[in-house]
């Protein structure tokens, strides 16, 4: 199976005004299979896809296994960047309404 992105992103965390991901849980894409998830914060994975990296959401489905999500773009609004599945100019992080955790 071909890599979908550099890293999988499966869930979040959000501020407490729900504007904001402060951390996110993500695992290496290895192709065949979803490596070992780790969390990391917004800050670094905004740097992260500003350098090149790139990020995909991922859902388990009910067979257990993963289904694939949407790429994540750090989108610049107002001159704050958002993380977004789609540029919908509203001014909150929007992942495809991942898991929180």
């Amino acid at each position: 199976m071909p890599k979908w992105a550099d890293y999988l992103i499966s869930g979040v965390q959000f501020n407490a005004q729900h504007t904001h991901i402060n951390h996110l849980r993500i695992a290496v894409d290895n192709g065949d299979s979803v490596g070992q998830s780790s969390e990391h914060s917004r800050q670094d994975i905004v740097a992260a896809i500003n350098n090149g990296t790139t990020f995909l959401t991922i859902y388990r489905n009910s067979q257990g296994t993963w289904d694939k999500g949407k790429q994540v773009y750090v989108i610049r609004l107002n001159g704050v960047d958002y993380l977004k599945t789609v540029n919908d100019n509203k001014l909150v992080d929007n992942l495809d309404n991942l898991p929180e955790f």
